[in-house]
């Protein structure tokens, strides 16, 4: 090794770029929720102007960082380029879609075939997965994995209870679901359906009148690259568990309990399962889903008889739709989820989501690369 040829450099031309940089890759890692150091949304942390001035302001910061990032990258470039006497031999110039900061839209969003995107599309994009991950941390806050009050991670330990939360943050402004499980439904069933829960975290967080103005900008967001436009409660139904498994490797930290064809589902946070949970599922949720599903189908074919033609044929349809619903959960709940319950099942979080999840194979969404 001391056979090298190497120049010593000038700590005091290279260190102050290299600790620069070092801090800023920290800061930007730091910045999404799989970090052990992530305290809080970006969104959220301006704590005022609409969430359209907020995501532009996250959009020019990131903008900002990344050239910052660039121009640290050249200058030691140079140096060192100079240092070894290679200008003529070495590129020294690093393009945007090599700096690997994670806000870079030009990095993160690079075509595979490396075709150079329009700035509107890439700000498109960037912006999709601002929703993304606003509502990610918006689940976390339902869970109390994490709190608008207090940032960092909050519940996150085997059997945490809400309790705990209350110790941690006491009198926050937005408090975490009662027992942890979240149903997901189409339609309004549940006074805590996620896509209620998530309306209140935007109440808290953008402000009460802003709720609707939030939602518009978060669905148009979530629509780029799609042929319609997606609505919160479509998102969470049809992609909000991909997308969370993607985000963590295929180690989810929510797990989705669903019925083979989807009708019912709900949310659980692995950090707040215990062996209760499923029969909670069972009893407080699929059943009374089932019995309010139960009660509409009732409502509907005893209006079905003195409905007018149009109206008869837009009810027959919904009752059709109801009634293999109500067959397709009824099955699972007999077949699996009570069965599930009444075996109490233990999950050991020291063993990794890989050796546990598989204890709730067929009452848990598939999770493929497992």
């Amino acid at each position: 090794m001391s056979s090298l040829p190497v120049i010593e450099a000038d700590s005091a031309q290279v260190d102050p770029i290299v600790k620069e940089l070092i801090e800023m890759f920290r800061r930007d890692w730091d910045d999404y929720e799989t970090s052990w150091d992530f305290e809080t949304n970006p969104l959220v942390a301006f704590h005022e102007g609409s969430i359209e001035k907020r995501a532009e302001r996250r959009w020019i910061e990131s903008i900002k960082s990344v050239e910052r990032a660039q121009s640290l990258e050249e200058t030691n470039n140079r140096y060192f380029a100079k240092l070894y006497e290679l200008e003529n031999e070495v590129e020294v110039e690093v393009p945007l879609s090599r700096i690997s900061l994670t806000a870079n839209p030009f990095f993160r969003y690079i075509s595979p075939k490396g075709v150079t995107r329009a700035e509107d599309e890439y700000k498109a994009l960037f912006f999709r997965d601002l929703a993304k991950e606003l509502i990610s941390y918006a689940v976390g806050c339902m869970m109390g994995r994490y709190s608008l009050d207090r940032p960092g991670l909050i519940l996150a330990d085997a059997g945490d209870t809400l309790e705990k939360f209350d110790q941690l943050v006491p009198d926050a402004g937005f408090s975490p679901d009662d027992d942890g499980i979240l149903p997901i439904t189409e339609g309004e069933y549940f006074t805590d359906d996620i896509t209620a829960r998530f309306r209140a975290f935007l109440a808290v967080a953008f402000g009460s009148d802003a709720v609707e103005a939030t939602v518009a900008w978060i669905e148009e967001a979530l629509a780029t690259g799609t042929k319609k436009r997606k609505t919160i409660e479509d998102y969470f139904l049809n992609d909000f568990y991909d997308d969370h498994v993607q985000a963590y490797s295929s180690r989810p930290i929510y797990w989705q309990f669903s019925s083979p064809k989807k009708g019912f589902n709900a949310l659980v946070y692995l950090h707040r399962y215990t062996p209760a949970t499923i029969g909670l599922i069972h009893q407080n949720y699929a059943e009374e889903h089932l019995d309010k599903l139960q009660a509409r189908l009732d409502t509907i074919t005893h209006a079905l008889p003195s409905a007018d033609k149009r109206d008869a044929v837009q009810l027959g349809k919904e009752r059709d739709t109801i009634a293999a619903r109500i067959r397709e959960i009824r099955s699972w709940v007999d077949d699996v989820l009570f069965r599930m319950s009444t075996e109490r099942i233990v999950l050991d979080l020291d063993d990794g989501v890989k050796a546990n999840y598989p204890k709730l194979a067929g009452a848990v969404k598939k999770v493929t690369r497992l």
